[in-house]
């Protein structure tokens, strides 16, 4: 592939990119790009990845390191009740967990990173129909999730999408039987791949992590 942009150009797409996003001027990092580019070509040569160091750092610039970690306890909280939510709600399913139903937050977020596009992933193992655990969610107070699958190297898995205080989430459903990983890279082609994750007592950990440095930073 021949590149269209220089480095600096590419840095400066980017930048514009993520100051549209803060701005609500696009709804997710490859629209942004593309106004950025003003219809020019190059747009697949500026990666989410450029474009969310320039979110933190807007961020950052903007709110403050204190500020910023409250920016993201703000949002690993919502996934936090989600999560609480699922593990209670379907522990009593008829999965044959013993208590509490597993759940984890996977991808970026499960590292604290919630810049330019905040997406919480959350994988639950559970048996229960898709429709159950959106009837939970609905009767939680959250608005009605839409439904889709994914396909994946150990199969199709339902999922849930909605927007939770204006976070998108995403649940998605491992059948018990299917023994699939929570951690476990459902695109790779080697068995042992994994994603970041953390389960529930690691999401409250983090919060922990960072309401203590809000609450040193204030002080």
């Amino acid at each position: 592939m021949t590149r269209q942009l220089s480095n600096a150009r590419r840095d400066e797409v980017a930048r514009d990119a993520a100051r549209l996003l803060r701005d609500g001027r696009a709804q997710d990092i490859h629209s942004a790009v593309r106004a950025a580019l003003r219809g020019n070509p190059g747009a697949d040569e500026v990666t989410a990845g450029m474009v969310r160091e320039h979110a933190r750092g807007l961020a950052l610039e903007e709110l403050g390191a204190s500020g910023y970690r409250q920016h993201v306890a703000e949002v690993l909280e919502r996934a936090e009740e989600t999560m609480t939510l699922l593990a209670t709600q379907l522990g009593n399913s008829t999965s044959g967990w013993v208590g509490e139903t597993p759940v984890a937050l996977i991808g970026r977020a499960a590292r604290g990173l919630v810049d330019a596009d905040p997406v919480c992933r959350i994988r639950v193992v559970s048996d229960a129909p898709v429709g159950d655990i959106a009837a939970i969610l609905v009767a939680a107070g959250v608005e009605e999730p839409s439904f889709s699958t994914m396909e994946t190297r150990f199969g199709r898995l339902d999922r849930l999408t909605f927007d939770d205080a204006g976070v998108e989430t995403k649940i998605l459903r491992l059948p018990p039987a299917m023994r699939i990983p929570l951690h476990a890279d459902l695109q790779s082609d080697r068995p042992t791949a994994s994603v970041p994750a953390i389960d529930l007592v690691g999401v409250r950990r983090l919060l922990s992590a960072l309401r203590g440095d809000v609450a040193s930073g204030s002080a």
